[in-house]
């Protein structure tokens, strides 16, 4: 038994069925998490290591390298980027997309560096190995601030932090402008040499001390009792007696004998502002199953608890509330899958008479439904791209039901008995419809096997389609017979008279005469037709390419709500004079528009991006940079790009700094700059030649702007020179002077004294108060104690020295590398043309300098990676799509004419764009891969039913006039449900998204040229095709027609 009849005969059991696929759907539905973007993983991982003090070359030389020997000869990783700055260690790994076991590279990564053991002992922490994935995401940033101690701002900072990790949801909290407390012994050098005493010495009586250790159990005949040795101090008072030394005769020397012990917080290294004020910021981090919009919500209600607690002195502000910006741009996207559902139900009624149009529609929410419940089921979410997907195929599930719908009623209309023309009407378009639902499949298919992260990022897409067509084709063939057969019955029965269809609309009947006279006259003259559109074709494509040269960009920009400002001032200006000479910056800020300013935050000490690892990232005291939130795009009359040119002028007229300068980041997942050249080989010198050479080239071509190096010097050093025969004779080694230098200015953790949270452990610094630690006069009154535990001043055996040294060291692939990088502005030059220009450029680099290397990355190398892969899933579908339709057809022949609509397809798509003056975009390109399965669909239905009248012994002619006639209404149907439930999202109708609209720009005017050419162009060729065929095989292209 098919499916259409045992749908009609058990009508009561596909009605309860139609119930439960609603009740199931709307529970799906309601418990879909939301959040803005799908959970992927980025396929990068990061090793950082803290060397607290250290220059960049000793960074590189005894932690960067050591690690990057072990990791390298690791199998399936791709790339290795480093950089080492001063005090700090920044490995970023890209794993290889094609790795079979991307688990198992992580787990070879971490073991790697556990491999590691001979790091210098002056680093703080074991090296943190860290998997950036998408599933942990920042939603909201909290700040309080007020005219009040640190210490009662950090207490109530505390408290909130222990409310909100108690939220379900909540991953971690990411903490901006948090000092650590810590105990500082600041020790006098006057009183070391008056005592007689090393730094040395009064940290190892601390270590002593500060000790409790179990003794095991005591028992007696009665009792039990447990043994522990405790020396445990807490205070400062206690950190002040202990004994340094003593002797028999009762003296001793004490701490505070020799210096000041004081509870503070350790030095600043970074400053966090919020509108303008120093704050305690916490980021709330949501963890993978957390819904964003529940877990905010849940937040802000313990805020408002929380407020109720403070004094007026303290306030709390929210900034950064990522769940509005989900909730808007996702109630965007719901309002353009309204109106396109209200478009979709308008077209049929139009087209169709109530019953068949009421029928047909009801199949949209019942494979929404399906759809929901499978999402659920595999753990998706409703966020941006998978909206995007159900937005898409939204036109497209009545495709197949209106096929069903007009094929029923047409029997209906030549008076078969309703059950009967379900049943038969529909078990005659099961292979045509089948097909173009397999066609649409078989393009969507591949984008989900691109192992980039590009498609990672839009996987969903083509599964929500696969999942939504799948769900509508069993609806079609499973429930859709039944609906039509009871409420034609049911109409019957309510009426007392037999149901007749109405009479087709005069327009429609005017517009098919019209049709019918448009396809025979070009019929008679189809190679001229043919000739005239194929030369049309090739000259609107020589157009966009050579003339209007279309531009492709990948990710332009458009949408986002947030830009930075960075700062860059002469290095060594301290973090407290950087905060001042922020200041100008943030009233500058403070005075834009207040329907275009949200908020803006301030971080002083370093620049890099709000997520990811950032290799261009840079940290220091002479950084700062702004994060500036506008307001929701839909309540703006400008957008980011127009706002930072404005602001450009008033911002040159800032003062004090080397660099003062805009940077906007793009939507989508993280790429690089625009231009990121990276120069390899050994030595730093004819590095920075080669990429001063760039620079220049580059500063000369049009729309390139920021053009820069990170080959920097860094700020002024002082080295110690050690006079290894003097070290010698007072039995010093290097390694007695280095560690006592370093105790005296950055500071030696002696111990950690544990509070009642065991996790905060508070730090006891030994060093030089700040008045010995601010003159190069200093370091004569440091002391060192020799093997026999003499003092020996370091002037007597090493001399200070002053030089210059590099800011950071990058490499690539374990080889020194400086980058140069640049941003394009996308209008009078773009990032592949520009790179193509450098490559040219630049070809015989190698050859000049033997041993060096160019290598093109960031967003050029990103953009050709995405385009090979686009291009290998479009053949891939076009192969795909063909054995589908050699399948349907039995011929290979016939495949090839329904298959002609795809780059007419590809004409409307490049029309559309040079009407809109946009360039092409990533989801754009994806658009075009989608549609070569969309456009095919009404070619095949048309084609098989010129092959069916063929068979049934009508002449060639005669068949192509009835088919395309009798065609016309569903191929119009289907095109423009398709159509109207994207143009909300191509015009922006119920609100915009930028982000979204050029894939709906793509497919709709790709469908509309594919369609109207269709019409016209698909019988000609059939007939051409087919004269070919005969007078080479001497048959026809149909088999079973002479």
């Amino acid at each position: 038994m098919r499916l259409a009849e045992f749908s009609v005969k058990n009508s009561t059991l596909i009605n309860l069925l139609s119930v439960l696929i609603v009740g199931v759907g709307i529970f799906a539905m309601l418990n879909l998490r939301k959040e803005a973007f799908p959970s992927v993983n980025y396929d990068i991982v990061t090793i950082t290591t803290a060397y607290p003090g250290a220059p960049a070359e000793d960074v590189e030389k005894f932690v960067t390298i050591p690690i990057e020997k072990e990791i390298k000869g690791i199998s399936g990783i791709k790339e290795i980027t480093s950089k080492s700055e001063e005090s700090l260690s920044e490995i970023g790994i890209t794993i290889d997309p094609k790795a079979s076991d991307k688990n198992q590279v992580v787990d070879d990564i971490e073991r790697a560096v556990d491999r590691v053991k001979n790091l210098p002992d002056g680093v703080k922490d074991e090296p943190v190995v860290f998997e950036l994935k998408s599933n942990e995401f920042p939603v909201l940033e909290i700040s309080i601030s007020g005219p009040t101690s640190d210490e009662e701002k950090r207490n109530y900072a505390e408290a909130l932090e222990d409310i909100i990790l108690d939220i379900n949801g909540v991953s971690n909290i990411n903490r901006l402008g948090w000092l650590d407390e810590e105990f500082q012994v600041e020790v006098d050098p006057d009183k070391l040499k008056e005592y007689h005493v090393s730094l040395n010495e009064i940290m190892q009586a601390l270590r002593s001390k500060n000790i409790t250790l179990p003794g095991g159990n005591l028992k007696t005949s009665t009792h039990e009792f447990n043994i522990r040795t405790t020396g445990e101090f807490s205070t400062a008072d206690e950190i002040e007696n202990v004994i340094i030394r003593a002797n028999d005769a009762g003296n001793w020397l004490k701490v505070k004998d020799v210096a000041k012990v004081v509870k503070t917080y350790e030095d600043m290294q970074f400053i966090a502002k919020t509108n303008g004020e120093r704050a305690l910021g916490m980021v709330v981090v949501k963890n993978e199953s957390g819904d964003i919009i529940k877990v905010v919500g849940k937040v802000k209600a313990v805020l408002d608890q929380f407020k109720k607690t403070l004094p007026e002195n303290i306030s709390v502000t929210v900034a950064n509330d990522f769940s509005f910006y989900v909730k808007r741009r996702l109630g965007v996207l719901k309002n353009n899958g309204l109106i396109g559902f209200i478009l979709v139900c308008l077209i049929l009624f139009l087209f169709l008479d109530p019953i068949p149009a009421l029928a047909t529609a009801m199949g949209i929410p019942i494979a929404l439904f399906v759809t929901f419940f499978a999402m659920n089921a595999m753990g998706s979410s409703i966020n941006l791209v998978s909206m995007l997907g159900l937005i898409l195929v939204l036109g497209m599930l009545v495709d197949d039901g209106i096929i069903v719908s007009e094929n029923v009623y047409r029997h209906i209309e030549n008076g078969m008995e309703p059950r009967q023309a379900a049943v038969q009407g529909t078990n005659e378009v099961v292979a045509p419809v089948t097909a173009t639902i397999l066609t649409t499949f078989a393009a969507f298919g591949p984008i989900l096997f691109i192992p980039d992260i590009m498609g990672k990022f839009i996987r969903e897409i083509p599964i929500v389609v696969i999942l939504a067509l799948g769900a509508s084709l069993i609806e079609a063939f499973l429930i859709l017979p039944c609906h039509l057969a009871d409420f034609i019955s049911f109409n019957n029965r309510r009426k007392k008279v037999q149901y007749k269809p109405k009479e087709e609309k005069k327009w429609f009947k005017a517009l098919k005469l019209f049709y019918k006279k448009v396809i025979m006259k070009a019929l008679k003259h189809k190679y001229k037709v043919m000739t005239f559109l194929t030369m049309g074709f090739i000259g609107t494509i020589i157009f966009a390419v050579f003339v209007y040269k279309i531009k492709v960009i990948l990710f332009s920009g458009e949408g986002i709500e947030d830009f930075y400002i960075r700062a860059e001032a002469p290095k060594g200006t301290s973090l407290e004079h950087m905060e001042e000479l922020m200041m100008p910056v943030e009233e500058f800020v403070r005075s834009m528009r207040k329907d275009e300013l949200e908020s803006f935050r301030t971080y002083i000490g370093s620049i890099s991006q709000e997520m990811g690892f950032d290799p261009n990232s840079k940290n220091g005291s002479h950084l700062a940079q702004v994060t500036v939130f506008l307001t929701p795009m839909q309540t703006r009359e400008r957008d980011a790009k127009v706002i930072i040119d404005e602001m450009r002028e008033g911002l040159k007229k800032i003062g004090g700094f080397d660099k003062l300068y805009f940077y906007k980041p793009k939507e989508g997942p993280p790429t690089g700059r625009a231009v990121e050249i990276g120069v390899k080989g050994e030595k730093y010198e004819k590095l920075n030649e080669i990429s001063e050479k760039i620079i220049k080239y580059a500063n000369s071509i049009e729309g390139v702007s920021d053009v820069s190096s990170n080959y920097e010097l860094g700020k002024k050093e002082l080295r110690i020179i050690v006079d290894e025969e003097k070290a010698k004779q007072y039995f010093i080694t290097v390694d007695d002077i280095a560690t006592t230098v370093r105790y005296a200015f950055k500071g030696g953790v002696a111990t950690t004294v544990k509070p009642l949270k065991a996790e905060d452990e508070i730090e006891v610094l030994v060093r030089f108060p700040k008045e010995y630690r601010s003159s190069i006069k200093d370091f004569e009154k440091i002391l060192i104690q020799n093997k026999l535990g003499n003092i020996v001043p370091l002037k007597s055996v090493a001399t200070i020295n002053e030089v210059s040294g590099l800011y950071a060291l990058t490499h690539l692939d374990g080889k020194r590398v400086v980058w140069v990088t640049a941003d394009v502005d996308g209008e009078k030059s773009t990032s592949f043309s520009v790179n193509q220009t450098l490559k040219r450029e630049f070809n015989n680099i190698s050859q000049e300098y033997m041993g060096y290397t160019l290598k093109f990355g960031g967003e050029y190398e990103d953009q050709k990676e995405t385009q090979r892969n686009l291009l290998f899933s479009f053949f891939v579908a076009l192969f795909l799509i063909f054995v589908i339709l050699t399948a349907i057809f039995g011929s290979m022949v016939q495949p090839l004419i329904v298959m002609t609509a795809i780059p007419f397809g590809f004409l409307g798509i490049v029309i559309a764009f040079m009407v809109h003056g946009r360039p092409l975009s990533f989801f754009a390109l994806m658009g075009a891969v989608g549609l070569t399965g969309i456009v095919v669909n009404d070619s095949v239905v048309l084609v098989d039913f010129v092959n069916h009248l063929r068979k049934s012994g009508k002449p060639r002619f005669d068949s192509i006039i009835e088919a395309c006639q009798t065609r016309l209404r569903p191929v119009l149907m289907t095109t423009i449900t398709t159509i109207g439930g994207l143009l909300s999202v191509a015009y922006g109708i119920g609100g915009g998204d930028p982000f979204l609209k050029p894939m709906g720009l793509a497919i709709t005017w790709g469908l509309f040229f594919a369609t109207g050419l269709t019409l016209v162009v698909i019988p000609c060729i059939y007939a051409i095709i087919d004269d070919i065929t005969e007078k080479i095989t001497h048959h026809s292209t149909v088999k079973g027609v002479l």
